[in-house]
């Protein structure tokens, strides 16, 4: 299977020009939200059991929550701190 994300892993929907929107599973009315939207929808449907990405600016909080999810992004001092520590 394929995900979707915009252009660029930028805006707060999944939506781009070759793909268009990806929809939510639980309400194919609404978008499955962005830039991770996805990710969160194939999570959502069960086509995959976990996902990963990056969030500066809630790119997976957000689809997350509109997807009926959890996400969780570690904070800078927990990924520096576990760094040290393997290193």
């Amino acid at each position: 299977g394929k995900t979707n994300a915009p252009e660029l892993g930028m805006g707060c929907h999944s939506y781009n020009k070759i793909w268009g929107t990806t929809l939510n599973p639980y309400d194919i009315s609404v978008s499955a939200g962005g830039s991770s939207g996805g990710a969160a929808a194939a999570l959502a449907s069960k086509m995959l059991v976990v996902s990963d990405g990056s969030d500066m600016m809630g790119s997976l909080r957000n689809p997350a929550g509109w997807n009926n999810l959890y996400s969780l992004r570690p904070t800078a001092e927990w990924m520096k701190e576990t760094v040290d520590e393997e290193l």
